[in-house]
Order: C-alpha cells, then sequence, then structure tokens
C-alpha cells in the first residue's frame, strides 16, 4: 500500500536520486519547468 501511495503522490515528476535521499537540487534539475512570460500578467 505505501508504495501505491508513494506511486501516486509522485505522479508527474520526473525520476531522480531525490526520490530516495533529501535532494533538493536534484529535484529541481529535474522537473523545472520556465513559464512563458506574459506581457499583459
Amino acid at each position: 500500500m505505501m508504495d501505491e501511495l508513494k506511486n501516486e503522490a509522485l505522479k508527474g515528476f520526473n525520476n531522480g536520486v531525490w526520490q530516495d535521499t533529501i535532494d533538493v537540487r536534484d529535484f529541481v534539475v529535474k522537473n523545472y519547468n520556465p513559464m512563458m512570460v506574459i506581457p499583459h500578467f
């Protein structure tokens, strides 16, 4: 059951070292998507 919860919680994120250890840099590098700048926003 815990594996199912973990898989559901991580759905949509790219795999990386951050899944097994505390590695914020790896998480950001693997999952960062720049937003397009909207001039009127």
